[in-house]
């Protein structure tokens, strides 16, 4: 009888002892599924939580580390797929490839040099300039007044420029090498200068991005020589005109700035339809979606 109870005991404690193993293991399995849920939910919500054109890593907003990855990827470094959603945010200009430009415009973005961008707004094709035929060759060239020459907005320009057999890719390399930093880069040319009136280039790619802006022009006044260029103050633009509101506020409304959600205000190239509310909006007009 004795020895019947004593193996009944062990068998029991060799079940108590079971149940007690598979209780703890299942708890430490519900543990580590609720720590897990959020950060899928994370990670899926930053994944389609931005439109913006240009947000690389779709963080919600534009800086110099989007500019940075958008050149990464136009020098091989990154490789995004045709298609995918950085691809897709790098190619700023919607070209189907994505270079050096895009990250220029990206890194103009964050430094509030251009307006932000949305994926579902239309890019308006430029119009064909109207040409004179009686002086082709001024139509592409602009004469500054310390005597430079420069392209008329050439798309091409970017491909012919070099410095000491350098391209455009080789100094945007430069720059990446650097970790992104144009005061590092000055460091690998100590004696360099352009020699270009109102320039302070430190570098030759100083000196493109420069001449790059002159090409393109005061966004304000549309000169290719206003001293807003040189010193990056709208002041410093003769037809500047300070702003009514802060400078992420419409300046008509004086709402802020997003995609129409929230009680922002966006405004679309072209007349069309919201993408987010359905309302039809004629272009440069403000408009902010209701109920959303």
């Amino acid at each position: 009888m004795i020895s019947n109870f004593n193996s009944k005991n062990k068998e029991h404690s060799k079940l108590l002892s079971f149940l007690v193993a598979l209780f703890i293991v299942g708890l430490a399995v519900l543990i580590v599924g609720i720590a897990t849920m959020p950060n899928i939910k994370t990670n899926a919500a930053s994944n389609t939580s931005s439109n913006i054109r240009g947000d690389v890593d779709m963080n919600g907003k534009i800086t110099s580390s989007d500019a940075r990855l958008a050149l990464r990827a136009a020098v091989g470094l990154e490789d995004y797929a045709p298609g995918s959603d950085k691809f897709i945010r790098a190619d700023y200009d919607s070209n189907g490839k994505i270079t050096a430009g895009d990250a220029r415009m990206i890194l103009r973005t964050a430094v509030e040099l251009e307006p932000l961008k949305y994926l579902n707004e239309e890019v308006p094709e430029s119009p064909e300039e109207p040409t004179e035929p009686e002086d082709p060759v001024d139509n592409h060239t602009i004469t500054l007044s310390d005597g430079r020459v420069i392209p008329d907005n050439t798309p091409d320009w970017d491909k012919e420029f070099s410095y000491n057999g350098k391209s455009e890719k080789d100094l945007y390399t430069e720059l990446i090498l650097c970790g992104f930093d144009y005061d590092v880069l000055a460091t690998h040319y100590p004696n360099y200068s352009c020699g270009c009136k109102n320039h302070k280039c430190r570098s030759p790619l100083e000196h493109f991005d420069m001449v790059h802006d002159e090409i393109l022009g005061c966004t304000i006044c549309g000169s290719h020589e206003c001293m807003r260029l040189y010193t990056g103050n709208d002041a410093d633009c003769s037809a500047y005109v300070p702003p009514k509101y802060p400078d992420n506020c419409c300046q008509t409304c004086g709402k802020l700035l997003g995609d129409g959600t929230n009680g922002t205000c966006c405004q679309f190239l072209r007349d069309k339809e919201c993408p987010r509310c359905g309302e039809f909006v004629t272009a440069w007009t403000c408009h902010t979606c209701k109920g959303h």
